[in-house]
């Protein structure tokens, strides 16, 4: 490699360090922003709010729903398909 050479590579060195923070900075400042839309669509949109709840709740609900089940399907006193499992707000009935 050549004087000339070096000194080509050794210029260009800083100008790519130099552009990395900067594009961390613009990614950062970018995820802030969205973090800080979300956050504020979520805590001022009720219904937004209402559909998270929705979902929490069926999400619980489904999970209940499959505790239950796989009690049933670890007894060995009864037959887990002949009986029908469903949860609604919390509440467990029992059909069959």
């Amino acid at each position: 490699m050549t004087a000339d050479q070096n000194s080509i590579f050794t210029a260009l060195r800083p100008a790519k360090l130099s552009a990395r923070p900067n594009a961390m900075a613009i990614v950062l400042v970018l995820l802030v922003l969205v973090v800080g839309a979300v956050y504020f669509v979520l805590t001022r949109n009720s219904s937004v709010q209402n559909a998270f709840s929705s979902i929490k709740e069926s999400t619980q609900d489904a999970a209940t729903t499959s505790r239950v089940r796989t009690a049933l399907l670890l007894s060995k006193h009864v037959s887990p398909f002949d009986i029908k499992v469903e949860t609604i707000q919390g509440e467990v009935t029992l059909e069959g």
